[in-house]
Formats: C-alpha cells, structure tokens, sequence
C-alpha cells in the first residue's frame, strides 16, 4: 500500500496518562494544522474493537507519533503499537517519529536502546507549544511551507495553557500601565489648566499630552492582540448589550453623581444575602463628599458590578470595606472582601470576556463571566482606571481581594472644594 493510499497523515501512540497535560491538546493543534490524525478520541466510537481499530490505524498511517513517557514504557498496549511501527519501519524506511516527553535518555536507553539512536522530538529542550509545527515538518513538509509559522504558533499558543496564561500576564501588565499612563495624563493635563505658561509652551503641552493617549491607547492596543481580542474594539458585533448602552448614555449631558448614595442603595438591595452571610460592611465617613461628574447609569453599572460580586464571594463572618484615596491627579476608590484565593494565573483574566472562575463555577451556575468584562469597557470610556489586587492572610487558602477605581480629577470633585 503506497502512502497516496492510507487513510490517515498520522498515528498517534500514547499512554492515557498523559492525555490531559500534552497529548490531546498535540492532536487537537495537529488536526488544526490540517492533518488527518488517528487519535482514539478522534476515531474510535462505542463498539469498536480496540485492538482492530489500532491495527488498521497502524496500518493506514504514513506515520507513527510514539510519544515516549514513563508511562509509555510501562504499558503493553503501546509496546504493541510501538512493535507495529518498528516493524513498518524495516519495510518502509522512516515510519517512527518518537516525541520524548518528560523522560530520561537513560530511561529511553534501557527500554529500546534502537530509540535512542533515532532524531526524537524532545519536549525537555523546547516548549509545548513548538512540539506541533514539528512533526508537521516531518510528516506533510508540504503543507508546513504553505502555511505561515506564527499561524501554527498562534494556533499552538491557543492551545497550551502555560502559554496562554504568560500571554494573559503581559496583557494584564500591559493594561495596569496604560491605565497608569493615562492617569498621569489626566493629572498633568488638570494641572496646566490654570497655569500661565504661555501660547508656545501650551500648545506644546497639549501635544505631548496627546501623544501620551495615542501611547496609552496603542499599549491596550498591543495587549488586547497579544490575548486575541478583548477591548480592542470594545463596540464589536459581539458586544453585550449592557455596553452599547453605556456607550449610548456616555453621548449625554453628564451629571454631578454621589458615590456615597449609589454605593447605599446597592448595599441596600444586598441586604438579605448580607444578613445571611453575617457580612459587616465598612464605608470611610468623607466618602460622602466624593462627586463624580458622569452618567448615573453607567458609574452605576460599574459599582453594582464590583460590590455584587464582592458580597457573593465574600466569606461568612467576614468585612467589605469601602476606602477612598485622594491624590493631586485622582480619586481611588478601593473595596475589598475577605474570600478564597483564585486559582493559580485567574487574577490576569478575570476582566476577560466570558471568563469563569473556578469558584464562581462552584457558587453560581447562572453567572456568564460578563460582569467584570463589562466594568472595564465602561471605564474605559470614561479613562477610569480598574484593577484588582489580593493580599494574603494568616489563614490558609484565605486572601483579602481588592478591587481599585481610579477617577480621572478632570471629571471628580470633593464637595465644598474650590475648583
């Protein structure tokens, strides 16, 4: 049977054990490239028999992908498959390409010392994520030379999750210093508004200002193509209707808005599941004097969203505490709740459009991960800084989680304050 003639590009040999860590997400990233892949997964269906299906998959392969593991090497059924490749490859020349993954050359050695002489792909010299467009090259050269490298590493990257979560890491970083950017700028731009520079330094002035929004803007930019999309295009087709009406009501004539009335009367409508869970709530006094000069529905929005969430995944017997800072260039309103720790890399993607965290999926089956993805699109049609932060505590498991809004000065104002 020439190679024209067999069913599929690739067989892939593998102990079960190492499915949810590699080789599922290899044979999923292969499938995408546009390989035909024997994968039990793929292939098999309920009342097939297992040992003629893999026959007949060896069989109908050009190739043979053995991933050699410890486990690999300790099971008789991919010793069999195994077997079955190395015969094909006495006949037909290059069959077998061996992946070494998380394992020893000695190891290797001493179960098949013929394996040790073939070029292997070894997991241990390079990332996951570059495993894929390697055996592409060795199995359809063809089609690797069609497609571009950084599609197949884009498409590898959406797939290996220690990838996503470092490209989710710079997004959020890039974000945290755009917003920091842009609040310098507010600040800077308040201070010259009353400033006797004159008309050549002024005009200057403004056109550095400038520069530092088209840069803040260009840093979100860079950071929403690093995650593939977010808030690059914030108004999109795919755009909930909760911001479109955000953006609709940003269009109206703004009004003066105390922070202290709409935080009340949220806590006000929380106030059963505040009694249930024991919740003690703690407000600065001089909040009170806090305006913001927006739109009541939208910085509305932006508070139920964080203080709903703060009262649902606060632990019993615990303080939600609103505090305030204010500085020369802005207002920052920071409220926190005592509550479990977020899985390992969640904090980098909880303003992500339809993320759900580990606990919010074990506490809430009707929340959809908009909530947050919302808050920011709202601020940042307002050049409202958001963040989150958490500090650890004494007990085990157990953090303080914080949430920050920094108002722009230009749009807040301290009651009885000269402007």
């Amino acid at each position: 049977m020439d190679d024209h003639s067999k069913e599929w590009d690739l067989f892939i040999s593998h102990a079960s054990e190492d499915k949810d860590n590699f080789v599922r997400l290899l044979a999923e990233a292969l499938r995408d490239y546009g390989l035909s892949v024997w994968y039990d997964e793929f292939t098999l269906t309920p009342g097939d028999s297992l040992s003629r299906s893999i026959d007949r998959g060896l069989a109908n392969s050009k190739y043979g992908l053995a991933i050699i593991s410890e486990s690999f090497i300790e099971k008789p059924w991919t010793e069999y498959e195994l077997r079955g490749l190395v015969a094909r490859e006495i006949e037909e020349d290059k069959v077998l390409i061996p992946v070494w993954y998380e394992i020893t050359k000695d190891k290797v050695l001493h179960f098949s010392p013929p394996l040790v002489d073939k070029v292997a792909i070894i997991t241990n010299n390079s990332e996951l994520s570059d495993v894929p467009p390697q055996v592409l090259k060795a199995v359809r050269p063809d089609l690797y030379e069609k497609l571009v490298r950084e599609e197949l590493i884009h498409i590898s990257r959406n797939r290996f999750p220690e990838n996503r979560r470092r490209d989710l890491f710079l997004a959020h970083e890039l974000k945290q210093l755009s917003s920091v950017l842009m609040d310098r700028s507010n600040g800077l731009q308040y201070m010259l508004k009353d400033a006797q520079l004159g008309a050549e330094i002024d005009r200057r002035a403004n056109i550095m200002l400038s520069d530092i929004f088209s840069y803040s803007e260009n840093i979100r930019g860079l950071a929403d193509l690093t995650v593939n999309g977010g808030f690059l295009d914030p108004f999109s087709t795919n755009t909930p209707p909760e911001l479109l009406f955000a953006k609709n009501a940003a269009q109206k004539e703004r009004e003066d808005i105390k922070l202290e009335s709409i935080i009340n009367h949220i806590f006000r409508s929380q106030y059963k599941k505040l009694r249930e869970k024991n919740i003690t709530i703690e407000s600065a006094k001089d909040i009170q004097a806090i305006v913001i000069n927006t739109h009541k529905s939208n910085i509305a929005a932006i508070l139920r969203a964080i203080l709903d969430n703060a009262v649902q995944y606060a632990n019993n017997n615990t303080l939600i505490r609103v505090a305030h800072k204010i500085s020369q260039y802005s207002v920052t309103i920071a409220i926190s709740n005592i509550g479990q720790f977020l899985s390992d890399g969640e904090e980098y993607r909880i303003f992500q459009k339809g993320f759900r965290g580990y606990n919010t999926m074990h506490t809430s089956h009707t929340a959809q991960g908009m909530g947050l993805f919302i808050v920011r699109g709202i601020c940042e049609v307002y050049g409202i800084g958001v963040s989150y932060s958490a500090e650890e505590l004494p007990q085990e498991g157990i953090c303080r989680h914080i949430f920050s809004l920094s108002f722009p000065k230009n749009i807040t104002k301290i009651k009885n304050e000269q402007r």
